[in-house]
């Protein structure tokens, strides 16, 4: 059900971003999703906004499913099923190291770089 909540609030975030051309505003309002019909801007809201921008970065993690445990050693890959067609991200960082997430089409996840010693868990 979590997994479905949250492809659900993906979903229509990225189809509201759409309509702002994906540099979402801190606040917007609508009517219900109809086609051709996109959300109207509040016009005291800032264009962009910081935490609206950032919101792009909960929704790769969440995709992707991502849960970094640097002390540990392990980052954990658990894909939303739904997955949006999101297949690969390039240019993260784990500390100072780049990192980059591939996820087949059969399920499996794979990590490339990353600090030495890091394994990925499903």
């Amino acid at each position: 059900m979590a997994q479905e909540a949250a492809g659900s609030l993906i979903d229509g975030l990225l189809t509201a971003a759409e309509g702002f051309g994906y540099r979402l505003p801190e606040l917007y309002g609508g009517h219900a999703r109809e086609e051709g019909l996109a959300p109207l801007p509040y016009p005291a809201s800032c264009h962009p906004q910081a935490w609206a921008a950032a919101s792009s970065v909960a929704i790769v993690t969440a995709l992707l499913g991502i849960r970094p445990d640097v002390p540990g050693g392990t980052v954990g890959l658990a894909p939303l099923e739904s997955g949006m067609g999101l297949r690969s991200v390039n240019g993260l960082r784990i500390g100072a190291t780049p990192v980059a997430i591939n996820v087949s089409a059969d399920g499996k996840n794979q990590l490339a770089g990353g600090p030495p010693g890091l394994r990925t868990v499903g």
